[in-house]
């Protein structure tokens, strides 16, 4: 026999409306005539019991009257002046024979060990009938299972006569009294949780999931919206678990955080088995729409293969030190897909997915992303302007080790260098500038049938420095920085192409393995034609070299007028041709390993 449960600070009727509760966890029917339950407090109760307790039956006491909760009492009895508020009351209970059968104990301070009294009068909960009454063995009701009303018709926050919260697994269908309480929490004592049913978080509110809670939700049916706030923070050896209910099934909906959602975090979190056509716009495991979540040492597993985090319009989002797998179902597919907004994501893996990080060009943003690691994905990164501030990132084992470059640009444009490339393979920048700054390597993928060009109808301008240089480069060129070999074979990248109102500023500037361009009037790795304009300050041209029988050249033009190609400090090497000039001669100065086409206009510098 154990005490079970003690409402010590009564209820919300009555503050002296107060109960407690016995427990046979025996396979016996005890009969109680003659045992007591004695405070230590001379005061305060002692109560002689009446009548038995069957097996695994519950003994519901009630002060004064069957007053205090909905639930009928076993036995009324005076609890003498009350049990204490503002100090702890040591319950023993006696046999008949007055030998000490069970006794719970107080905090050290003087204080209950769980429970609380006035706004919300909470009782306490003994955690394992098999334990001593210890004080780590007793918690408060977790507010979310309740059975039973007081004599105002309020909730009584406890279970009298039923399976305590903070005993019971799994907890079905959870009442998260959202109406009543600012801030909800499913707490550890009760979990898993089940919820048959869509869960929401209204807005102003906060759900509060203790590290180590599992929550399931109901295959194909179950959303989970938070409208105002999610605080799932677990710990490294007590993750917190969002799953279907049951293991290798159809999945749930989705986590979806709304417009009006704030400050939501996830730290150390695992969202399994999420997104589904089924559930329309909530395919995602996880959806964030106009809002901002922290998603910290976490994992999305199994489940949707098509997006495992959608950000739309996410301002300030921060995905840290998390991973991301899986995300494989067709070409288009992408571990986060980015829609809008700036959020940053950085130290985390992304593996075997389709795509790593998608930023669409479907609205304006400028994400950031860093110090990521990527393998076995087809595009690390893929980027259809506006683009994103990248840095530090690294890829191995993928298709494509590199940010891949969606267009055309059709505003100022700015990359910056990362450790990872830059690729592209048919590429136009259609208007505004694209400027990339000191560092920055771009290379041409190889795709059967790709074109393997940049062409410029606006303006492309390069900021390389003497010790940081831009480079245009072929995919499989690993020299790139002084290290590596080059593997480069046959077909390299075809030119960057500078049409008629297109403009180049290339500064500190390498073009390698250009030129594959079988067209014989239109060869050459830098090209600009009739009406276009291009600078070269400290450029070098190389291994523009495509077979003895295409007479390639690292720079042809089209120009009529003198002065639209012009520039100082110029390196060609390793070319089968320097230049290719079919109109004015450029205005060159300090040119280094100049030589011609056969059909080309002759020039001198």
């Amino acid at each position: 026999m154990v005490i079970n449960e003690i409402a010590w600070a009564g209820t919300k009727a009555s503050a002296s409306d107060e109960w407690l509760e016995l427990y046979n966890p025996t396979s016996s029917l005890v009969d109680l005539t003659g045992w007591k339950v004695k405070s230590s407090d001379t005061l305060g109760p002692e109560i002689t019991l009446t009548g038995s307790i069957a097996v695994q039956g519950l003994y519901l006491i009630e002060r004064t009257n069957d007053l205090p909760t909905s639930q009928p009492a076993n036995l009324t009895a005076s609890f003498g002046n009350g049990l204490s508020n503002t100090s702890c009351e040591t319950l023993s209970l006696y046999n008949a024979q007055d030998t000490l059968i069970d006794q719970m104990a107080c905090n050290t301070n003087g204080s209950w060990p769980g429970g609380t009294a006035t706004p919300d009068f909470i009782s306490l909960e003994r955690i394992s009938a098999s334990t001593a009454g210890v004080v780590s063995n007793w918690a408060s009701n977790n507010l979310l299972t309740h059975n039973s009303t007081d004599a105002g018709s309020n909730v009584v926050n406890g279970t009298p006569k039923a399976v305590n919260s903070v005993s019971l697994s799994p907890t079905i269908d959870p009442d998260l009294r959202f109406s009543e309480f600012a801030s909800v929490t499913l707490t550890l004592l009760g979990s898993p949780y089940v919820a048959n049913t869509d869960v929401t978080v209204p807005a102003g509110k906060t759900l509060v999931v203790e590290p180590g809670v599992t929550t399931k939700f109901k295959n194909n049916v179950s959303r989970f919206t938070v409208n105002g706030t999610l605080s799932a923070v677990g710990q490294s050896t007590k993750p917190i678990v969002f799953t279907n209910d049951t293991a290798n099934t159809n999945p749930w909906c989705a986590l979806a955080f709304s417009p009006t959602s704030v400050n939501s975090v996830l730290d150390y979190v695992t969202v399994d088995h999420a997104g589904t056509t089924g559930c329309g716009a909530s395919a995602y495991p996880i959806f964030v729409d106009g809002s901002s979540i922290t998603f910290r040492n976490s994992s999305i597993t199994t489940g949707a293969g098509f997006r495992k985090m959608y950000l739309k319009n996410s301002i300030s989002s921060l995905i840290d030190r998390s991973t991301f797998s899986g995300a494989s179902f067709n070409a288009d597919s992408a571990a986060i897909y980015i829609e809008g907004g700036a959020p940053t994501i950085q130290f985390s893996t992304f593996s075997s997915n389709s795509i790593g990080i998608y930023n669409s060009s479907a609205a304006a943003g400028n994400p950031v992303i860093s110090s990521n690691t990527f393998t076995n994905n087809t595009y690390p990164v893929k980027l259809n302007f506006p683009v994103a501030v990248l840095s530090g990132n690294t890829a191995t084992n993928n298709t494509y080790n590199g940010t891949f470059l969606e267009g055309p640009v059709t505003q100022n444009t700015t990359l910056q260098a990362d450790t990872m490339p830059y690729i592209m393979e048919s590429f136009t920048v259609q208007a505004g500038t694209l400027t990339l700054q000191a560092g920055v390597v771009v290379k041409f993928a190889n795709v059967t049938g790709g074109t393997r060009e940049l062409v410029v109808n606006g303006t492309l301008v390069t900021t390389g420095t003497s010790e940081s240089k831009v480079v245009f480069t072929a995919a499989d060129d690993n020299t790139v920085g002084g290290t590596g070999t080059s593997t480069v074979a046959t077909p390299h990248w075809k030119w960057i192409r500078f049409l008629a109102g297109g403009t180049g500023n290339l500064q500190n500037t390498v073009v390698k393995y250009g030129g594959n361009n079988q067209i014989q009037q239109q060869r050459g790795a830098l090209s600009v034609a009739s009406g276009g304009t291009l600078q070269l300050q400290s450029v070098e041209i190389r291994n523009s070299f495509f077979g003895d029988n295409f007479n390639n050249s690292g720079l042809r033009t089209d120009v009529a007028t003198t002065g639209a190609v012009f520039g100082s400090n110029i390196l060609f090497a390793d070319n089968k041709y320097a230049m290719d000039i079919a109109g004015a001669c450029p205005a060159f100065s300090q040119v280094t390993g100049a030589s011609f086409h056969p059909d080309s206009v002759p020039c001198s510098f």
